[in-house]
Protein backbone atom coordinates (compact mmCIF):
# COMPACT_ATOMS: atom_id res chain seq x y z
CA UNK A 1 0.00 0.00 0.00
CA UNK A 2 1.42 3.34 -0.63
CA UNK A 3 1.39 6.03 1.82
CA UNK A 4 -1.91 7.86 0.92
CA UNK A 5 -3.83 4.85 0.95
CA UNK A 6 -2.38 4.20 4.69
CA UNK A 7 -3.18 7.57 6.05
CA UNK A 8 -6.59 7.56 4.71
CA UNK A 9 -7.27 4.41 6.20
CA UNK A 10 -5.55 5.48 9.81
CA UNK A 11 -8.34 8.21 9.68
CA UNK A 12 -11.31 6.14 9.40
CA UNK A 13 -9.60 5.02 12.57
CA UNK A 14 -8.33 8.10 14.22
CA UNK A 15 -11.22 10.41 13.34
CA UNK A 16 -14.06 8.37 15.07
CA UNK A 17 -11.92 7.78 18.05
CA UNK A 18 -11.01 11.39 18.49
CA UNK A 19 -15.16 12.41 18.33
CA UNK A 20 -15.07 9.69 20.98
CA UNK A 21 -12.60 11.38 22.98
CA UNK A 22 -14.06 14.48 22.50
CA UNK A 23 -17.53 13.35 23.38
CA UNK A 24 -16.69 11.87 26.80
CA UNK A 25 -14.71 15.40 27.54
CA UNK A 26 -18.18 17.00 27.12
CA UNK A 27 -20.16 15.02 28.82
CA UNK A 28 -21.18 16.27 31.75
CA UNK A 29 -21.55 20.22 29.73
CA UNK A 30 -23.68 18.54 27.58
CA UNK A 31 -25.95 16.63 30.04
CA UNK A 32 -26.41 19.60 31.44
CA UNK A 33 -27.67 21.40 29.06
CA UNK A 34 -30.08 18.79 28.20
CA UNK A 35 -31.25 18.96 32.20
CA UNK A 36 -31.14 22.84 31.82
CA UNK A 37 -32.84 23.42 28.52
CA UNK A 38 -34.85 20.45 27.40
CA UNK A 39 -36.24 18.28 30.08
CA UNK A 40 -39.63 18.59 30.49
CA UNK A 41 -42.54 15.61 31.39
CA UNK A 42 -43.36 15.36 28.05
CA UNK A 43 -39.43 14.63 27.26
CA UNK A 44 -39.30 12.05 29.59
CA UNK A 45 -42.24 10.30 28.25
CA UNK A 46 -40.88 10.34 24.96
CA UNK A 47 -37.56 9.09 26.20
CA UNK A 48 -39.19 6.18 28.48
CA UNK A 49 -41.17 5.26 25.72
CA UNK A 50 -38.31 5.08 22.77
CA UNK A 51 -36.02 3.31 26.05
CA UNK A 52 -38.06 0.47 25.32
CA UNK A 53 -37.56 -0.48 21.99
CA UNK A 54 -34.04 -0.40 22.29
CA UNK A 55 -34.65 -3.36 24.89
CA UNK A 56 -32.78 -6.58 23.59
CA UNK A 57 -35.44 -8.16 24.93
CA UNK A 58 -37.89 -6.67 22.60
CA UNK A 59 -35.43 -6.81 19.89
CA UNK A 60 -34.66 -10.45 20.64
CA UNK A 61 -38.70 -10.66 20.49
CA UNK A 62 -39.35 -9.31 16.96
CA UNK A 63 -36.43 -11.47 15.77
CA UNK A 64 -38.50 -14.36 17.22
CA UNK A 65 -42.05 -13.16 15.54
CA UNK A 66 -39.73 -13.21 12.07
CA UNK A 67 -38.71 -16.58 12.50
CA UNK A 68 -42.34 -17.81 13.79
CA UNK A 69 -43.48 -15.81 10.45
CA UNK A 70 -41.58 -17.11 8.28
CA UNK A 71 -41.96 -20.50 9.58
CA UNK A 72 -45.83 -20.35 9.38
CA UNK A 73 -45.70 -18.55 5.87
CA UNK A 74 -43.13 -21.01 4.75
CA UNK A 75 -40.74 -17.95 3.70
CA UNK A 76 -37.43 -19.42 4.42
CA UNK A 77 -35.68 -16.15 3.58
CA UNK A 78 -37.94 -14.54 6.45
CA UNK A 79 -36.97 -17.39 8.58
CA UNK A 80 -32.94 -16.86 7.75
CA UNK A 81 -33.72 -13.18 8.46
CA UNK A 82 -34.95 -13.76 12.05
CA UNK A 83 -32.60 -16.13 12.96
CA UNK A 84 -29.61 -14.35 11.86
CA UNK A 85 -31.33 -11.23 13.74
CA UNK A 86 -31.69 -13.23 17.36
CA UNK A 87 -28.12 -14.46 16.44
CA UNK A 88 -26.84 -10.61 15.81
CA UNK A 89 -28.71 -9.54 19.34
CA UNK A 90 -27.32 -12.33 21.05
CA UNK A 91 -23.93 -11.64 19.88
CA UNK A 92 -23.86 -8.09 20.35
CA UNK A 93 -24.95 -8.78 23.74
CA UNK A 94 -22.13 -10.68 24.68
CA UNK A 95 -19.91 -8.31 23.52
CA UNK A 96 -20.95 -5.17 24.48
CA UNK A 97 -21.14 -6.42 28.32
CA UNK A 98 -17.29 -7.43 27.89
CA UNK A 99 -16.61 -3.74 26.64
CA UNK A 100 -18.47 -2.76 29.99
CA UNK A 101 -17.28 -4.12 31.97
CA UNK A 102 -13.72 -3.88 31.08
CA UNK A 103 -14.10 -0.51 30.54
CA UNK A 104 -16.04 0.45 33.97
CA UNK A 105 -17.54 4.24 32.70
CA UNK A 106 -19.18 5.38 35.55
CA UNK A 107 -23.24 6.34 35.20
CA UNK A 108 -24.33 9.94 35.10
CA UNK A 109 -26.01 9.53 38.81
CA UNK A 110 -22.55 8.32 39.89
CA UNK A 111 -20.32 11.00 37.80
CA UNK A 112 -22.73 13.75 39.65
CA UNK A 113 -21.27 12.18 43.10
CA UNK A 114 -18.29 12.95 41.90
CA UNK A 115 -17.51 8.98 41.10
CA UNK A 116 -15.85 9.75 37.83
CA UNK A 117 -12.95 6.45 37.58
CA UNK A 118 -13.04 4.22 34.48
CA UNK A 119 -11.30 0.91 34.29
CA UNK A 120 -12.68 -3.18 34.74
CA UNK A 121 -15.39 -3.16 37.30
CA UNK A 122 -18.16 -5.19 37.95
CA UNK A 123 -19.91 -2.72 40.47
CA UNK A 124 -23.20 -2.24 39.28
CA UNK A 125 -23.36 1.10 37.98
CA UNK A 126 -19.90 1.48 36.40
CA UNK A 127 -21.47 -0.06 32.87
CA UNK A 128 -23.03 2.76 30.86
CA UNK A 129 -20.44 2.89 28.33
CA UNK A 130 -21.66 1.36 25.52
CA UNK A 131 -25.08 1.37 24.92
CA UNK A 132 -26.92 -2.01 24.92
CA UNK A 133 -29.59 -0.55 23.57
CA UNK A 134 -27.76 0.58 20.99
CA UNK A 135 -25.73 -2.00 19.75
CA UNK A 136 -29.02 -4.47 19.87
CA UNK A 137 -30.70 -1.85 18.02
CA UNK A 138 -27.90 -1.75 15.24
CA UNK A 139 -27.68 -6.03 15.45
CA UNK A 140 -31.00 -6.13 14.21
CA UNK A 141 -30.63 -3.62 12.02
Amino acid sequence: MDKKTILKKSLYVLIPIIILLVLFYLDHQIRDFIKTNIKSAEWETLVQTLNKFGDGGVQAGIAIILMLAGYLKKNDRLLKTGKIGLFAIILAGIIVQIIKFTLGRPRPTLTDAGLNNFGPSFTIGFDSFPSGHTASSFALA
